[in-house]
């Protein structure tokens, strides 16, 4: 017989990789036996090493907090390659399942014929072959194995201990600290910050995850506290000393802590209900605000606060400073913002009457026009995670007296919309 008639000769013309473990014999002899062992050793393999072992989907667990900024980025080009590995090697195995099987197919019918040539295999090198990844993909896996090198480096272990590498970030942030400062403010160190204490490696890494477990995270009451008395003891345990660094390091511990509660636990962090002052703002007038013409120069009743604001530079910076502070989850932050946005009101009082930069009325009207003016996203929000989560003890008195003004603020916004909602009801 003429073996470019034989099925398998078809086959292998069509599939010129796999003529090289093929192996035609010319004899006039019966090759039954032979091409029936041959066929049920690649379906013993078919069914029992190809078909089951189709690739995994790959698994992507949460990004650990302690990861840097271009951890973070690295880490998203690692899910994205991960996953065009994952089509690419289900591409492959369902190109390898169609050959295999068309391939014993094909010694099926070449057996009906009953050629009279014995066909060897070299099986496992075409096992081989069939299971090899593209070109493709091993270039991705290259590249995956880089960024996975990458993401595995610990910066912490290039410094002799936890300490060295807490004072290091610590130096690093006293850079953006004025003199006497009350409030820290958020840096590019902040990622180092969170290195450290989300490290699975710092010696209070169980205290911070069992802080930030669903059940402590979910006491609203004594969520702070902890976070205070979980901060004392790695102040202590560290040996930090200095007030300035003791006023950095619980800054950003308390947004560490906050953010990674965010992140896990939003719903807590915000109020369901709509914002009633935003649906009252344009209804109060400047004379329900209690605010001194005096102060407003250049004002026209038919002005805005947003108008006001827009007029003068120091106000749109304290307005820029609330609206920072609507978008902060630690209540240090909150607090900070709003000092800052108090400090940018006394700065422009003082410029009208340097006088009156002490007079809460006129400090506190001036503030309460700047915070009906910002149209904050949720200005009940602000109050609200600030009387939950503010410390009640050890808080500087600038962030006293912006937690004092908030809660005046609250107050005086309530009673204001309560009269008009009466005088409505007249």
């Amino acid at each position: 017989m003429n073996l470019s008639e034989l099925p398998i000769t078809k086959w292998l013309i069509n599939n010129p990789a796999f003529v090289q473990f093929f192996d035609f014999e010319v004899k006039d002899e019966e090759t039954e036996d032979q091409l029936f062992s041959l066929i049920g050793s690649l379906t013993h393999y078919y069914n029992f090493n190809l078909l089951p072992y189709r690739p995994e989907k790959p698994q992507f667990s949460h990004l650990d907090r302690s990861m840097m900024n271009d951890q973070i980025f690295q880490a998203h080009i690692h899910f994205f390659i991960q996953n065009l590995i994952y089509k690419n090697q289900i591409q492959s195995h369902k190109k390898a399942v169609d050959t295999l099987n068309d391939l014993i197919e094909s010694l099926v019918e070449t057996m009906k014929i009953k050629p009279n040539c014995p066909i060897t295999c070299a099986q496992n090198s075409l096992f081989h072959l069939l299971n090899i990844d593209s070109p493709k993909t091993n270039s991705l896996i290259t590249k995956d194995n880089d960024i996975l090198l990458f993401l595995s480096h610990n910066e912490i272990d290039e410094y002799e201990s936890q300490s060295d590498f807490m004072e290091e970030t610590i130096l690093n942030m006293r850079t953006f600290v004025m003199p006497k400062a009350v409030y820290f403010p958020v840096n590019s160190f902040q990622e180092s910050f969170n290195q450290i204490i989300f490290s699975p490696s710092f010696f209070a890494y169980d205290r911070v995850e069992d802080i930030l477990s669903d059940q402590s995270i979910k006491e609203k009451e004594t969520f702070s506290i902890r976070c205070v008395k979980l901060m004392q003891f790695i102040v202590t345990s560290m040996e930090i000393k200095e007030p300035e660094n003791v006023l950095i390091f619980s800054t950003s511990f308390f947004r560490s802590i906050f953010d990674a509660a965010y992140e896990s636990h939003h719903e807590l962090f915000d109020l369901p209900e709509k914002s009633t002052i935003l649906e009252y703002t344009s209804r109060i007038t400047m004379k329900m605000t209690g605010a001194d013409i005096k102060f407003l120069p250049g004002y026209s009743q038919s002005d805005t606060f947003l108008d006001i604001i827009k007029k003068h530079q120091n106000l749109k910076s304290a307005s820029s400073e609330l609206m920072i502070a609507s978008f902060s989850n630690s209540p240090l932050d909150i607090l900070g913002h709003v000092h800052f946005a108090l400090n940018h009101v006394r700065i422009y009082v003082s410029e009208i009457d340097p006088e009156m930069i002490q007079s809460f009325d006129v400090i506190f009207g001036i503030f309460l026009i700047v915070f009906l003016g910002t149209e904050l996203p949720n200005p009940e929000l602000l109050f609200y995670l600030v009387d939950v989560y503010t410390p009640h003890k050890g808080l500087s008195g600038a962030l006293e007296y912006a937690s004092s003004t908030l809660t005046a603020t609250r107050i005086q916004c309530n009673d204001i919309i309560r009269k008009i909602k009466e005088s409505e009801q007249e």
